[in-house]
């Protein structure tokens, strides 16, 4: 091996064997990228020869500079393979997390290496699904957590998605919702003093749907058992824990069938509400029905058991509201989405009311939302105020309605008007 002598740079020429013929090589080192030697070659049945394609090579080189390489990567489809395994999320998250990016980012992107997604790859599907309806929202949001766990793993170096800032496209459910919150609440609560009437058809149901008006959801209303209740015969001083929820198991996710208690809230937290004095009473009648399930000892202890000794499913609650509730409004001429709405919007009542004594922080930690203040060091403080709170609420409630109940179908743009 020689130096190649009067070439600019340093390098080296030698004889090889090549496919059995013996040719000459030049080559010419270049500076380091990362840390990696790399070099330029020219091949040849000379020495001059070899040279000349060297030469050759290096003025193309500085012509037409090779693109850089991308860092061999696993595909969106491979990695999310990968992402399925982490155990910090449960397991019905995770099935909508996986059935969003089958639905929406498998199809179009799930060949494509995560290195070599980048901003004009991604702008077409980013704009088909921000286009579409709320469910790409949640398609893409799931796909940059993912990227953002691939950034984490080391795996890119940034995540592409932080490049396109996705507006949520909200639903005519949840406009509906915030358009006609004070009909809707008003509707409520003067239900409630119907059911309220031990003469009436749904009067069995209403401790059920009144404890929904604490704000809780439809899972912890049917999932609440008596043990979460606590000095119902002391008034003033009775209150319930919401620390669980009716839940159904995934067969695909956990290969059995059925419903269970799950001992968490959505939310990962536990509450304590003090409970006014109307709803003590309504669950002491409930109390006193004494009713047992026929279903199995998990749910031997719920509060809310139907007379024939089944419990409540999220859909037979659902019925039975709207059964009720359409009932209540047939005839009138309000619009339609004050006449009928889900029951889950029964919680929205409450934060209707409660926002109005309290601050938004406290009213979140009553029903279970995401709270500013969540430190140990405050929760004492915050339950004397929690008390308080709902002593404002009952009096709003009882003073305004339960007390006073005025007829819905007669009063007209009081109850059936927007806000």
């Amino acid at each position: 091996m020689a130096s190649i002598s009067g070439y600019y740079g340093s390098g080296s020429v030698f004889e090889v064997v090549n496919n059995g013929r013996h040719v000459w090589r030049a080559v010419k080192p270049l500076p380091r990228i990362n840390g990696r030697r790399r070099f330029i070659t020219g091949t040849g049945e000379t020495r001059d020869a070899a040279l000349r394609a060297l030469e050759k090579n290096t003025q193309k080189r500085i012509t037409q500079p090779t693109a850089p390489r991308h860092r061999t990567t696993p595909t969106v489809s491979e990695f999310m393979e990968t992402w399925k395994q982490r155990d910090e999320v449960q397991a019905s998250t995770k099935k909508k997390q996986l059935s969003d990016m089958r639905n929406h980012i498998i199809g179009p992107l799930g060949n494509v290496q995560l290195s070599r997604l980048d901003q004009q790859t991604l702008q077409p599907i980013v704009t088909d699904l921000t286009e579409k309806h709320s469910a790409g929202w949640h398609a893409l949001t799931t796909f940059s957590a993912m990227l953002g766990y691939a950034v984490k793993q080391g795996i890119i170096p940034a995540n592409p998605m932080r490049a396109f800032t996705i507006k949520r496209k909200t639903t005519a459910v949840k406009d509906d919702d915030n358009k006609y919150i004070t009909p809707r609440t008003n509707i409520y609560w003067r239900l409630m003093a119907r059911l309220a009437k031990s003469e009436n058809e749904h009067h069995d149901e209403y401790p059920m749907f009144l404890i929904a008006g604490l704000g809780l959801r439809p899972s912890e209303v049917i999932g609440l058992t008596w043990d979460c209740i606590s000095q119902l015969n002391a008034k003033g001083k009775a209150s319930i824990t919401v620390k669980q929820q009716l839940a159904r198991h995934d067969k695909e996710v956990e290969g059995i069938t059925g419903y269970y208690l799950k001992d968490i809230t959505k939310n990962k937290k536990e509450r304590t509400i003090p409970l006014p004095e109307p709803w003590r009473k309504a669950l002491l009648e409930q109390k006193r029905k004494d009713r047992k399930s026929i279903q199995g000892e998990w749910c031997k202890n719920l509060v809310f058991i139907k007379p024939n000794g089944r419990h409540w499913l999220r859909q037979g609650f659902s019925t039975e509201w709207h059964k009720i509730l359409k009932e209540y409004t047939e005839g009138s001429n309000a619009p339609a989405p004050v006449k009928d709405w889900r029951v889950y919007f029964i919680r929205h009542t409450a934060v209707s009311l409660l926002t109005r004594d309290a601050s938004s922080a406290l009213t979140a930690d009553i029903v279970g939302n995401s709270a500013e203040i969540t430190e140990s060091i405050y929760r004492h403080a915050m339950q004397e105020a929690m008390g308080e709170a709902m002593q404002k609420f009952e009096k709003r409630t009882v003073e305004r309605y339960l007390k006073d109940e005025r007829d819905f179908m007669k009063k007209g743009t009081d109850d059936d008007g927007e806000d």
